[in-house]
């Protein structure tokens, strides 16, 4: 597989949900219990956000290593701020498809705590 980095400068993005999920293994279609890891060992977790374009939006789902401690939450439609995303080509059933990963997926303004 063909890494491809990616360019977010310019490009808008909204959490499409307000927490993110540990990614779910699956091995002959059986899914597989524990989390999936990182080279460096971290947790990678999943969320979906909207890339917002000038007429158009388009949801994707972003996966980045976390360190599992706390789970990654988001405002419903507040706009986020994604690092080191690259893209990875793939096939699928036949299909030609795209995973996206990011160095992190975090708020673009802090979450505010209900304290």
């Amino acid at each position: 597989m063909r890494n491809i980095p990616m360019s977010t400068a310019g490009l808008r993005f909204l959490a499409a949900e307000t927490s993110a999920r540990p990614v779910t293994k699956y091995e002959d279609g059986q899914r597989i219990d524990g989390p999936v890891l990182d080279d460096g060992g971290h947790t990678l977790y999943a969320v979906s956000v909207f890339l917002v374009g000038d007429d158009t939006a388009e949801q994707i789902r972003v996966k980045f290593p976390h360190d599992g401690k706390t789970e990654p939450t988001y405002t419903l439609m507040g706009e986020v701020t994604i690092e080191g995303a690259v893209a990875t080509p793939y096939v699928a059933n036949g299909k030609a498809a795209i995973s996206l990963r990011a160095s992190s997926v975090r708020p673009t303004k802090a979450v505010a705590s209900s304290n």
